[in-house]
């Protein structure tokens, strides 16, 4: 017969144990995101309704950080197109060949990714990888409203590599599940059978990242591997001249 006191060591161990698990613990994530009249007032709003004029204007002005952009040919629907060509500060931009138009993007969005630059860094961000910014004439749905890649001011991230050299791939590293929120007091992580601690982590700091850029107002629009199929490998974020209402799925 097991002693009563074996019993309880081990029972105060398991309780211990799930106390301290990280998918027991409470992250920024979980943190309720503001209401939309406060996002309102964040750099996408500040940004998306820009002219072009006013755009390269400011883009002037950001110095070092400006030159990371190089200034296209004109291309169908982006009122400013540019490509990245260089490290922005310390992030990199992994995006498709030079020859690709899916790695142009509007002024307006390269003055957002200057913007938020700082919080890319406190989230230890060293590297982004971009499916495309721009995909002409792509439409929400195949007889919807016009994406927001149609006009370059959208982006697919499909990895992060951060400072201490880890990839989060989203497609494996999300940990999310459909038709939940991926933010707020009822968002949770869903590890994939056997992910390592070290996994578990990893879906914790891209959860914490996503969920920082929607509640500063970094993007309108985000959508995660959350949302539906066709968003399981990447998340997309975009900002909309005029835009009033936000969503994150």
């Amino acid at each position: 017969m097991t002693p009563v006191w074996s019993s309880a060591l081990v029972a105060l161990s398991i309780a211990t144990s799930v106390a301290t698990s990280p998918l027991s613990a409470r992250h920024p994530f979980h943190e309720p995101l503001p209401p939309a009249e406060e996002r309102l007032k964040g750099p996408a709003s500040r940004f998306a309704n820009l002219s072009p004029a006013e755009c390269r204007k400011q883009l002037a002005l950001t110095g070092d950080l400006g030159k990371a952009f190089k200034a296209q040919g004109p291309k169908n629907g982006i009122a400013g197109p540019l490509r990245v060509v260089a490290p922005l500060g310390g992030v990199t931009f992994q995006v498709p060949h030079e020859k690709s138009a899916f790695g142009l993007l509007d002024c307006r969005q390269a003055l957002l990714w200057i913007q938020i630059l700082p919080l890319l860094r406190e989230h230890q961000v060293a590297k982004i990888r971009i499916d495309s910014f721009y995909r002409d004439g792509a439409r929400i749905s195949r007889k919807g409203k016009k994406s927001q890649h149609a006009y370059g001011m959208a982006a697919d991230i499909i990895s992060l590599s951060l400072d201490d050299g880890r990839e989060l791939e989203v497609s494996e590293d999300f940990f999310g599940q459909r038709g939940e929120p991926p933010c707020g007091p009822e968002a949770a992580i869903h590890p994939k059978a056997g992910a390592t601690p070290e996994q578990i982590d990893g879906a914790i700091v891209l959860r914490n990242l996503v969920c920082a850029l929607a509640r500063t107002g970094s993007f309108h629009h985000i959508l995660t591997p959350n949302y539906n199929q066709a968003h399981e490998s990447h998340i997309h974020l975009d900002l909309k001249r005029d835009n009033k209402w936000f969503s994150v799925n």
